[in-house]
């Protein structure tokens, strides 16, 4: 009797753990959600802004006629 006591005092805090894990679920969903619309947003950024310093770079400082931009 003792030890079917003592190991539902053992499992006690493996439910709860468990419980607030599937209470975590829809968070965790929505933090993973989030994170990756923000990972995109970034690439976006990143990649307008690269890609437009790289076109200035590029047609800023041409050889025949050198700097274009007075």
């Amino acid at each position: 009797m003792r030890a079917v006591v003592l190991m539902g005092v053992a499992e006690a805090p493996v439910a709860v753990m468990v419980a607030a894990m599937l209470l975590m679920l829809p968070v965790a969903t929505e933090l993973v959600a989030a994170s990756k619309t923000i990972y995109a947003e970034w690439r976006r950024l990143i990649g307008a802004t690269c890609g437009r310093w790289c076109w200035h770079l590029a047609t800023a400082f041409r050889y025949d006629r050198g700097p274009t931009h007075r």
